[in-house]
């Protein structure tokens, strides 16, 4: 593992980028706060602890799966890749340093999200920890479908459209603003192939408006590596 690529590319892929695209790091902030709004006004603010529990699992996934976008742009425009595929770094190397840059950009949407949480009183030491957990895992799933997506495309011409489509379906229609207990349980089962659906219900039981449902945890993590072997296995590196 080429931990010197690693933190170098996520320098560069999140501090260094943010001071040049500092209004995409706002928009990116205020877009899940803006669906929070609204979930406070139409329910009179008796949803607004779903909206919460759900909002950074928003912002997580929209962060993680705007990146496939960035990695087609590295691949096909900058030729980014083509450079990469000459040295020891790997794609886990590649892969890892997207993660972390990505991160970077998500940051100051958790520390809203957290700090309003425990304003609420719906976090306690140990939901903290455990949903900074899940956050890891939820931007390791969504970052891999994004390498993913990059690695079935051959231009990055539609994966800006391709992947804001595929950021509302994953989280909007999972229940990451409502209770997931209204779904029927098949209808839930088969919107936990987006992992966002797991996290968010997870996220519900850890701040005590929804049953606890732990079969959801053992879900997440097998998407999560499904996805990641999927997204290393699809990317083009040197001549497979």
């Amino acid at each position: 593992m080429n931990l010197r690529y690693i933190f170098t590319n996520a320098y560069y892929r999140s501090l260094k980028s943010i001071r040049d695209n500092y209004l995409f790091l706002i928009s990116t902030t205020l877009t899940p706060m803006t669906l929070l709004f609204v979930v406070w006004i139409l329910s009179n603010g008796k949803d607004l602890p779903f909206a919460l529990a759900g909002g950074i699992i928003a912002l997580t996934t929209s962060v993680g799966i705007f990146e496939a976008g960035n990695i087609a742009f590295f691949r096909f425009d900058l030729r980014y890749v083509d450079l990469l595929i000459t040295t020891a770094t790997t794609k886990m190397d590649f892969l890892l340093g997207e993660i972390f840059g990505a991160l970077a950009w998500a940051f100051p949407g958790f520390i809203i999200y957290l700090l309003l949480d425990l304003y609420m009183h719906l976090l306690n030491p140990i939901s903290f920890v455990l949903t900074l957990f899940i956050i890891g895992i939820v931007l390791i799933s969504t970052s891999s479908i994004a390498f993913w997506i990059s690695g079935l495309t051959k231009t990055s011409r539609n994966v800006w459209g391709l992947t804001s489509l595929l950021s509302i379906f994953m989280t909007i229609i999972p229940p990451t603003f409502y209770s997931y207990t209204l779904l029927p349980k098949p209808i839930l089962y088969l919107l936990s192939i987006f992992p966002t659906t797991p996290a968010a219900v997870l996220e519900q039981g850890l701040f005590g408006i929804a049953p606890m449902d732990w079969s959801m945890l053992a879900i997440l993590i097998i998407e999560t590596i499904v996805y990641l072997v999927l997204g290393i296995y699809l990317i083009k590196w040197r001549d497979e």
